[in-house]
């Protein structure tokens, strides 16, 4: 699904009370002081935070730009953010604009920690219950499995191919197996008469009842 691109506003230019609550939350803390709330987030989950709240700002800067003199308490409201949720969806899925709004939910709790944020939950559970349930991943297969297969394939081929020179006077061989130990007991891999085809590490050796040559 390809992607619009996102305008990002930096912290510089984040409205001052946006910006003020940020930086409280997540103050460092010391010996004396607990710090801001936030102070305990990894740096990876600070930074999802950050790009994802100023990528709203972006999307209020763009389509909004009135609101942003407004407290964020002020600013926001069912009606814009079913507005930001209608722009997201032109490149995320309904799972990932559910994310979208749990994350801004998280910021907002940060920057004003008084006020309920409650109503943005509710949207994104909701969104998230309508959303197309996740695909199912594959089982991994282990290398074994997929050696065993391959085996299990050059077999049928080599009785496909026997079936199919039967009574032509060419007879094969058999095919040799680089990988195991004993691969030199499979099939000669240099033989009189022998036509040799390599692919991926296993060797054919069909025998030319009319060649005489030297392979």
């Amino acid at each position: 699904m390809r992607r619009s691109p996102q305008i990002q506003v930096p912290l510089t230019d984040w409205p001052e009370e946006d910006r003020y609550g940020w930086n409280a939350a997540f103050k460092a803390g010391d010996p004396f002081d607990d710090g801001g709330p936030a102070a305990h987030l990894a740096d990876r989950t600070r930074q999802g935070l950050y790009y994802r709240y100023g990528c709203f700002l972006g999307f209020l800067m763009a389509q909004h730009p009135d609101v942003l003199s407004l407290p964020p308490t002020e600013r926001l409201s069912p009606s814009i953010i079913a507005q930001y949720v209608a722009s997201r969806r032109q490149s995320c899925s309904e799972r990932a604009v559910a994310g979208d709004l749990r994350t801004l939910r998280a910021v907002l709790r940060f920057i004003c920690p008084t006020s309920d944020w409650s109503w943005l939950l509710a949207i994104a559970k909701r969104i998230e219950h309508q959303a197309p349930p996740r695909p199912e991943r594959h089982h991994l297969v282990t290398s074994d499995r997929l050696y065993a297969l391959g085996i299990e394939l050059m077999d049928r081929a080599m009785a496909d191919a026997r079936r199919t020179l039967q009574g032509t006077g060419i007879r094969i061989s058999g095919w040799i197996d680089h990988c195991s130990p004993r691969a030199d007991t499979i099939a000669p891999a240099h033989r009189r008469g022998a036509a040799h085809r390599k692919a991926r590490g296993e060797v054919w050796t069909v025998l030319g009842a009319r060649h005489s040559g030297r392979g």
